[in-house]
């Protein structure tokens, strides 16, 4: 005797090439048929795996090492200039091009073909260049505009917080999705920018840093 499953597939839309293209590749996985067999189901894959050669894309993980090297490298040859121009004003450029570079990301959140791979991974390598201007500007602004002692606890308490960050924008993403994530950057670092420039970076600033 001979078993045959009928399987439900959840997202199949006859109407689009990217559909068919599934189809002829698509493969039943062991637990397709859910943990009591009773529910059979199938999902198609989605993005540029649907409609490309998965063998074709770029592996975006092989890149990751990059944005932290570029960030630790740019903190530590800018300390220099951060001594000899003041911390604010290269705060104030970190934020201004992280708020623009995240932007220009979130135009390739959503690709179609896999070209535009580079465009994403650049904007992302200039986001963590101004990262870096923005490392060493804040380090050198806290003992300039804080007292010893106090400054001293901001460095340590800074710095312990941003080893944090790759586990928050992670847990952010999943949760609220990269477009919104992205975007919420983009608002967060031209507030930081606003505040910068009118507390510490502007001639005659209350606090120049």
């Amino acid at each position: 005797d001979v078993t045959f499953t009928a399987y439900r597939v959840t997202n199949l839309d006859l109407t689009a090439q990217a559909s068919w293209n599934g189809l002829d590749t698509l493969t039943v996985p062991e637990n397709a048929c859910g943990a009591d067999w009773a529910s059979p189901q199938l999902t198609l894959p989605g993005g540029l795996a649907a409609t490309f050669d998965t063998s074709l894309l770029p592996l975006g993980a092989t890149y990751a090492f990059l944005g932290p090297l570029i960030g630790s490298l740019v903190r530590m040859m800018w300390g220099p200039l951060c001594d000899r121009f003041g911390g604010a004003i290269w705060t104030f450029v970190s934020v201004v091009g992280m708020a623009l570079t995240l932007g220009v990301c979130t135009l390739f959140l959503h690709p179609t073909d896999p070209a535009q791979f580079p465009g994403f991974l650049w904007a992302m390598l200039a986001m963590f260049f101004f990262s870096g201007l923005g490392n060493a500007g804040t380090f050198k602004q806290m003992p300039m505009i804080m007292p010893k002692r106090q400054a001293g606890g901001a460095i340590g308490f800074t710095a312990a917080v941003a080893s944090l960050g790759p586990f928050i924008v992670g847990v952010a993403i999943a949760s609220l999705g990269a477009t919104t994530w992205y975007w919420l950057s983009v608002a967060y670092c031209a507030l930081c920018a606003v505040i910068c420039w009118i507390r510490y970076a502007r001639p005659g600033a209350p606090l120049p840093g």
